[in-house]
């Protein structure tokens, strides 16, 4: 997991209305220049198949690290996408980017995926330059219990 090592990070593990619900979200809120810079969420879901209720087995484990540290490199060096947040629930991963672009998102996207293998992914794109998409995470979680400073 390459997360963005730049920032920091939280973890939680805890219930929604969807059962289980594993957590990572970057501890630093964005600021106006952030968001002004990055103002589209793009959901990006991985649907699996497990035992358990809400974590993939190990080799979709894998698979889906490798794609996130292929994404979160690509992003770093063209940039053209921010990790907020990944949530693992109702045996799905989802990823929480913003971009300043969704086509220099999906031009990005293609281009550093070129060559790994087919990801079972699906999309959701949404103008959101206040990150309420990051927001809605972020107050849900209990951060007097978790590592890392709240967002401010």
């Amino acid at each position: 997991m390459s997360a963005s090592t730049e920032e920091p990070w939280a973890y939680a593990i805890g219930e929604s209305d969807e059962g289980p619900t594993t957590t990572r979200i970057r501890t630093r809120a964005p600021d106006e220049d952030e968001k002004a810079d990055y103002p589209r969420l793009v959901m990006i879901r991985w649907a699996f198949d497990s035992d358990e209720p809400h974590m993939p087995e190990d080799e979709d484990l894998d698979s889906m690290a490798e794609f996130e540290n292929t994404l979160d490199a690509a992003m770093a060096s063209g940039g053209w996408g921010k990790l907020a947040a990944v949530v693992t629930r109702d045996k799905t991963r989802e990823w929480r980017i913003y971009t300043p672009d969704f086509d220099r998102f999906q031009d990005g996207l293609n281009d550093a995926l070129m060559g790994q293998p087919r990801y079972p992914l699906t999309f959701e794109l949404f103008e959101d330059a206040d990150w309420d998409g990051y927001d809605v995470i972020a107050s849900a979680l209990d951060w007097s219990k978790l590592d890392g400073a709240r967002p401010s």
